[in-house]
Formats: structure tokens, sequence, C-alpha cells
């Protein structure tokens, strides 16, 4: 895949299609540091989180409001552990941050009724502050 199809593939293809990319992403970072090595093992993480998530994906345009929440604020967390380690234009981050635009569409729904007010402060700071995607 061409990487300039990788944008419009990520926004069209179906979930599952989008969960096997994502698997066969990558996820490489020049660096054998402690501070990388655990970065690589988040990212790692993630990747296997996002890709259980869409594998059972429920197809109603709708994601758990804390499951999105917690994915953006842990990648933003390591793209700034990366970029204070002077790795740029880490290409595995820079296609989380296209699933979060396709996943920026989908209605967020809080499974907690009794959290709702805290889960929508947390997701309007992270919304006033995602102009960094």
């Amino acid at each position: 895949m061409q990487p300039s199809s990788l944008p419009h593939a990520v926004e069209t293809e179906s979930w599952e299609h989008v969960a096997q990319m994502l698997m066969s992403f990558p996820v490489e970072i020049e660096g054998d540091g402690r501070e990388v090595r655990r970065l690589r093992k988040e990212l790692c993480i993630i990747k296997h989180a996002l890709y259980g998530e869409f594998m059972a994906y429920n197809g109603n345009q709708t994601i758990d409001a804390s499951f999105f929440v917690g994915a953006f604020k842990a990648v933003s967390r390591i793209e700034g552990g990366l970029e204070a380690q002077g790795i740029k234009n880490q290409g595995f981050v820079m296609f989380l941050k296209l699933l979060f635009q396709r996943l920026r569409k989908q209605k967020l729904v809080v499974k907690k009724p009794m959290q709702i007010q805290n889960e929508f402060g947390r997701m309007k700071r992270v919304v006033e502050n995602a102009s960094t995607i």
C-alpha cells in the first residue's frame, strides 16, 4: 500500500480490515535506551488493545468513551516521550493518529451512567486539546 493511500484506506475500509492493517503495521522505533524500549512496549500494548477493540467492534457507529479517551491520552503521552528522546516522524504513531481521526466521527458511549459527568469533563479537555492531531 502506498503511503498516500493509507489515509484513504483507514477512512474507508471496514473495521476488520483496519484491525488487520493495524497488526501488520510495524512498530519501529530506533534506539535501545531504557525509555525507548518502554515506549516501544507501550505502543505494542496499544496496538493489541486497539486490534481487540476493532475486531469486536459493534459497527453501530459508537465507541466506549473511556476507551477512546484512554487510548488518545496514552498515544499523546507516548508521542511526547518519543519527541523527548529525539525521535520524530514515527510511522506507527502517525498511523494511530489517522485511526483517531476516524474514531472521532463515532458517537461516544459512556457505559457507567454514574460517571457520565466525569467522562464528559475529561472528553471536553481532550477535544479542546485535539488540535494537535
